[in-house]
């Protein structure tokens, strides 16, 4: 057995499992913290030094990210949450926007008492990172890594970015009125995955998607119809670093656009969407590379230009 399959099944047992991400240690804390609407917000804490904030996309919770996590903290602090209605934070039928996922983040972090913080998000992750930096958050982090999460998907704008096409974003939201959450998530596993996912790996897939109650989706969903944070990708990558993944079989046009509207992008290729859990490799080198150029090629909070 070769060291990715090794790796990939050592996560999956993790999954199966229903463990934590990692084993409690002295550096390691999980638990809730209470949001004054009542909601409760998952979210574990490991390792010491540098935090790094890790935010899941569309209806996953954050185990999705437990390569990244056992990978970096022996060397980060490094801190999980579950946004509100996914994983294991409470589901409601209120608020359940990425506006209010981005109001969220910025109460766990000073709950947390996290400062100067990478944040990293992946898939629809990252349009939480954007509503928070909406907040005039900029100015409190250190830089920034999405993860193939496309700034606008609901909206016609021809060219301009891939996939963005308001009928995609108009299909989902007519499958979930229409009950079928199991089949479309099956399906999306596999596009996830860029093959077909094994039995094992569907049964957690599903599963994990399917902790999000159909009404928390509906609403998710029609929250990414008409949202688009082009203009908030650009503005960040004047204020912070930013380090972009996207998938190689759409790489060309995703690089042409960050080039023309956000040339300081460091840019990296993943092989498939979820390639922080099937692949993490291609995500964790090139985000520790990121990680230690940092103090080299930028100043926090300095309105000056990076150090020659």
């Amino acid at each position: 057995m070769d060291i990715k399959v090794r790796s990939r099944v050592a996560i999956l047992l993790i999954f199966l499992s229903g463990c934590v991400l990692l084993e409690n240690g002295p550096d390691s804390k999980l638990g809730f913290i209470s949001l004054d609407d009542g909601v409760e917000i998952y979210y574990e804490d490991h390792g010491t030094g540098q935090p790094l904030i890790l935010v899941p996309g569309y209806t996953f919770g954050g185990d999705v990210f437990a390569a990244q996590v056992r990978h970096f903290s022996d060397s980060h602090r490094v801190v999980v949450i579950d946004p509100r209605g996914q994983g294991r934070s409470t589901n409601t039928d209120r608020d359940n926007t990425y506006r209010q996922h981005g109001n969220d983040l910025a109460v766990v972090l000073q709950a947390l008492k996290v400062s100067d913080p990478v944040l990293i998000g992946w898939s629809n992750g990252c349009r939480t990172l954007w509503e928070y930096f909406r907040l005039a958050e900029t100015s409190k982090t250190k830089a920034v890594a999405c993860i193939d999460g496309a700034p606008v998907l609901g909206i016609d704008c021809d060219d301009d970015w891939y996939s963005c096409k308001v009928d995609r974003i108009r299909n989902l939201i007519s499958v979930l009125k229409a009950g079928d959450r199991p089949g479309w998530s099956t399906r999306f596993s596999h596009v996830m995955l860029n093959r077909q996912a094994s039995d094992a790996e569907l049964e957690w897939l599903v599963s994990e998607q399917l902790k999000t109650s159909t009404q928390v989706a509906l609403q998710l969903a029609n929250s990414m119809l008409y949202d688009d944070y082009r203009q908030d990708l650009a503005t960040a990558s004047m204020h912070v670093p930013v380090l972009y993944f996207a998938q190689q079989s759409r790489s060309q046009q995703t690089s042409r656009w960050l080039s023309e509207h956000a040339p300081g992008v460091v840019f990296a290729e993943i092989a498939n969407h979820l390639a922080i859990w099937d692949q993490p490799e291609q995500i964790n080198t090139p985000l520790e590379q990121f990680l230690q150029s940092l103090p080299d090629i930028y100043r926090p909070y300095s309105t000056d230009p990076p150090n020659e």
